[in-house]
C-alpha cells in the first residue's frame, strides 16, 4: 500500500466542508482538527507510561466520589470512567476525534484552548479511515483498559455532555508509538488550511462556524465553556462591527 499520507491545501469553509463530506459519502471517516498545521497527531500525554498512567486514572475516579455520580457513570465500567476523565482533562492513552467534520474544523481554527498565538498561523483537519475490526463500539469491550493490547477507534457512549455536541470518538493507544502513519489497517488524509494570498482565513472561518451555532460554548456546554465563549468569541458574531468596539454583543 501508499504509505505517503496524502495532503490536501483548502483555504475556505466550503471548500473544506465539501471534501469531507465527499469522504463520508464514500467510506466512515473520523475527523480531528488541529489548530497548528505542523503538528502531528499524537497522545497529549507527555509520554507517560501506561502504568503509571491508570495509576493516575484511577485515583482521579476515586476523587471523583466526592461529587454527584451521573447516572451513566457505572462504578463497574472503567471504559466510561476513561472517557469521563480524557474529557475532563485527565492525561490518557485516548485521543479525541470526531464524525462530525465541523467540529473538527472548529478545533483547527480555536483561539481559546490553544494557549499561544497562533494569528499568523494555520491549523489543519487530519482524516482517518479505520478497518472495520479496528472499530469499536464500547459497549462491545468486554475487557479492562489494561488489557487492551491494541490499538482501535471507539465509538464511547454518552458519557459527557461534551462527547454529544462534539460527536465524539476516540482512537485508545497503549502504546506512545508514531501513529500517523498508513497502514494495512489505516488510512490518513491531511487538510491543511491555507492562505489566501497574505490573508489568514482563520478568523474567518471561525466567524462563519460561530454565525452556524459551532463555537465554544455549543462544543464545551457548561459555565465555563460559556463563559469563554462571551469573553472571546461572541464579540466576533456581532453583525456591525462597531458593536464591538463599543463592547456591546449581539443578542
Amino acid at each position: 500500500m501508499n504509505h505517503t499520507i496524502k495532503t490536501v491545501k483548502l483555504s475556505g469553509l466550503q471548500s473544506i466542508i465539501d471534501f469531507c463530506m465527499t469522504l463520508r459519502e464514500k467510506d466512515y471517516w473520523a475527523f480531528r482538527g488541529q489548530r497548528n498545521k505542523n503538528w502531528d497527531v499524537e497522545l497529549h500525554n507527555g509520554n507517560i507510561d501506561f502504568k503509571s498512567e491508570m495509576e493516575s486514572f484511577y485515583k482521579f475516579k476515586d476523587r471523583c466520589k466526592e461529587f454527584p455520580k451521573p447516572d451513566y457513570l457505572h462504578e463497574e465500567n472503567n471504559w466510561r470512567w476513561l472517557f469521563y476523565a480524557q474529557h475532563f482533562g485527565l492525561k490518557t492513552h485516548l485521543l479525541d476525534w470526531t464524525s462530525n467534520p465541523l467540529v473538527a474544523v472548529y478545533f483547527a481554527v480555536e483561539n481559546i484552548n490553544s494557549k499561544f498565538n497562533y494569528e499568523q498561523k494555520c491549523g489543519a483537519i487530519w482524516a482517518i479511515k479505520v478497518k472495520e475490526e479496528k472499530f469499536i463500539r464500547a459497549e462491545n469491550i468486554d475487557t479492562e483498559p489494561e488489557e487492551m493490547k491494541d490499538w482501535c477507534l471507539i465509538k464511547p457512549p454518552l458519557v459527557t455532555k461534551r462527547i454529544i455536541r462534539q460527536s465524539g470518538m476516540f482512537t485508545y493507544h497503549p502504546t506512545n508509538e508514531k501513529f500517523t502513519k498508513n497502514t494495512a489497517d489505516r488510512e490518513f488524509i491531511k487538510i491543511e488550511i491555507t492562505m489566501t494570498g497574505r490573508r489568514n482565513p482563520t478568523e474567518k472561518i471561525r466567524r462563519e462556524l460561530g454565525i452556524m451555532n459551532i463555537h465554544h460554548a455549543s462544543l464545551f456546554p457548561e459555565p465555563a465553556g460559556i463563559a469563554e465563549f462571551v469573553n472571546y468569541e461572541l464579540p466576533e458574531l456581532a453583525p456591525n462591527t462597531n458593536y464591538n468596539r463599543k463592547g456591546k454583543h449581539p443578542s
